[in-house]
């Protein structure tokens, strides 16, 4: 292809400053991508000035202007040239391309199931688990028949029917959950943990908030800057907390609550006659022990039992008792 226009001015320029040895333009044009060849009109136009101008034994040579003796006034002559790509079919479409057969579809014996997601409390024992957690004692079982008859025998005035203390939902129960960076690895337990509390106590009875750090920093719902300052539900009514005391401490994390902040906490339900209740993600070894003997905690993990539960429960009823 013959260059014209600015790539033709662009060209000459190359020529005008390309070296005299030919390897040395070859070389160049190889760095450029580019090959280099001899144009076939200057070619044949110096082939037709040697046969007109044969040189012979005694005859004068023809004078050939250089670029040193050329007039800075007469234009210069135009030099075409053609200039090939030397990576011109890199891109082609390879030949087996054609021929070669498409892959089988997926099927489904390619594919791996998804594992299903296992909860921190088993499904089949989630049910006992939060019913034996949030049953708080009361006097509305059947009559004590063994306290009539010891008040009978010793002759002394029954003012009331003592009846057998039985536990119970009734109270319904405050669930306070984490928001925290360090609770959101467990976002879908908490999530599995609330609707099966829904299903068991009822959502009429059920009161859930949300908070950071602790609850006296503020507990509500929505927008965390619209939340109002931490109350105490009804007296008895149990406090369930779904946090993780700030054991784990993420990196760069300020304004961490500390033990002191949950026992004032613990304090201002135990005014109001709540036993409060933690299920925290981590073993009993991570626990901060100050926090373990004013606030029942529970391990949330798949090796908690009902009977691990009395236990904690048991402790919460004391507290309340000494109330």
């Amino acid at each position: 292809m013959t260059s014209s226009g600015p790539i033709a001015d662009w060209l000459n320029a190359i020529h005008q400053l390309a070296p005299q040895d030919a390897k040395a333009r070859e070389a160049i044009a190889r760095l450029l991508g580019l090959e280099w060849r001899k144009s076939r009109t200057s070619a044949s136009s110096r082939t037709g000035s040697q046969s007109a101008n044969p040189s012979k034994p005694g005859a004068k040579p023809s004078a050939v202007p250089t670029p040193e003796t050329e007039s800075p006034d007469k234009p210069r002559r135009r030099i075409d040239s053609v200039l090939t790509p030397s990576n011109a079919g890199r891109d082609l479409v390879p030949a087996w391309l054609t021929t070669a057969q498409p892959l089988p579809p997926t099927e489904s014996r390619h594919l791996r199931p998804v594992l299903p997601f296992e909860p921190l409390f088993p499904k089949q024992t989630t049910r006992a688990i939060l019913s034996t957690a949030l049953a708080t004692p009361s006097l509305t079982g059947p009559i004590d028949l063994n306290l009539v008859l010891d008040h009978v025998s010793q002759a002394r005035l029954i003012e009331s029917l003592p009846r057998i203390t039985t536990p119970t939902l009734g109270r319904g129960v405050q669930l306070l959950i984490d928001a925290g960076e360090a609770m959101q690895p467990f976002a879908p337990d908490m999530a599995i943990l609330r609707s099966a509390l829904l299903s068991v106590v009822g959502r009429d009875r059920t009161e859930i908030r949300y908070f950071e750090f602790t609850p006296l920093r503020g507990c509500g719902n929505g927008p965390k800057d619209n939340w109002p300052s931490y109350a105490a539900p009804a007296a008895g009514t149990p406090v369930v907390l779904l946090t993780d005391l700030a054991i784990a401490r993420p990196p760069d994390t300020l304004g961490l609550a500390d033990s002191a902040e949950w026992i004032e906490f613990a304090r201002l339900a135990a005014r109001s006659r709540c036993p409060v209740i933690a299920l925290v993600p981590y073993p009993p070894h991570r626990w901060p022990q100050a926090l373990a003997k004013k606030i029942s905690i529970v391990q949330w993990d798949r090796a908690t039992t009902v009977s691990a539960i009395r236990k904690a429960i048991g402790r919460a009823l004391q507290v309340q008792e000494r109330l």
